[in-house]
């Protein structure tokens, strides 16, 4: 049993011993026997083509016959070197595997993003208030719509309307916005408490920033009246009326947003007070 083992042992060496043992110049012509063997079928192309043309003998031909032919052994034999080339770069015996280097396992680190909670509104608040069908991002933005124009209406003293009419519009639209938007917060991060209290994460950070986010329409509402004012009337910018509408505006959206403990009731007696105080201080403004 073991001399038989031993005499298929020695076949199977000698059958697969690999070419890189061979010297060189019988390893050479190997690969110039098997590239002339490649190329044999594109010999026969050119001599057969060749033929062809010599026969036919067009006029155009014999001037330039020699120097063709020429020019077609050449092109053939730099590709029976380039083929001869490629053969010994296939054959070539393969590099030995380089050993696997052992894997080193480090400490894992968390990286806090710094706008991490940007994202995180983006993706929790923003998002899903203009898909699945949700009218919240329609809504807010008609709102914020109606404040401007009224607001600018307001400044620039349309004619055929009331000033004070304007000014309770743009009033009750600072304040609506606000309120809806508020509202609409408030029940997305009642719907998203649970998963909220699942994640490793601390979540005062986002609940503060959504509910802030809601100050932005009135508040961009404003700035930009105060701009308005700055240009086309210094004067009534710096009237006492127009600082106390800004700070009475500013204190009322704070409250709005600030206090979500507020009753149904509470809440709509607050918006209501707010409108009714934004309006009197602003009907004294053209005044």
């Amino acid at each position: 049993m073991a001399a038989a083992q031993a005499i298929v042992a020695s076949q199977y060496r000698r059958l697969a011993a690999p070419a890189a043992l061979a010297p060189p110049r019988l390893r050479w012509q190997a690969d110039i026997a098997v590239a002339g063997l490649l190329m044999l079928p594109l010999g026969a192309a050119y001599a057969v083509s060749a033929s062809i043309w010599l026969a036919q003998s067009p006029p155009w031909l014999r001037p330039v016959a020699a120097p063709g032919i020429a020019a077609t052994i050449a092109v053939w034999l730099l590709t029976w070197l380039l083929t001869t080339l490629i053969v010994a770069q296939r054959l070539r015996a393969p590099r030995p595997a380089q050993a696997a280097r052992p894997s080193t396992m480090t400490a894992y680190v968390p990286q806090r993003h710094r706008w991490r909670s940007v994202f995180l509104w983006r993706q929790l608040f923003w998002l899903p208030f203009w898909r699945n069908e949700n009218v919240t991002g329609l809504q807010q933005s008609v709102l914020l719509a109606t404040a401007g124009a009224s607001m600018l209406a307001w400044l620039l003293r349309a004619p055929l309307v009331p000033a004070p009419l304007l000014g309770l519009l743009a009033s009750a639209s600072l304040v609506i916005v606000t309120d809806r938007g508020d509202k609409a917060v408030r029940e997305q991060i009642a719907v998203l408490r649970p998963v909220l209290n699942a994640w490793p994460l601390a979540s005062g950070n986002l609940i503060r920033l959504a509910c802030a986010a809601s100050l932005l329409p009135a508040l961009t509402v404003l700035l930009g009246a105060g701009v308005l004012l700055y240009v086309i009337d210094p004067a009534t910018l710096q009237q006492r009326v127009t600082s106390v509408y800004a700070i009475t505006a500013c204190a009322a959206l704070l409250a709005i947003v600030g206090l979500p403990r507020l009753t149904a009731r509470g809440r709509v007696a607050l918006v209501v007070f707010s409108i009714l105080a934004l309006s009197a201080i602003g009907s004294e403004l053209w005044n």
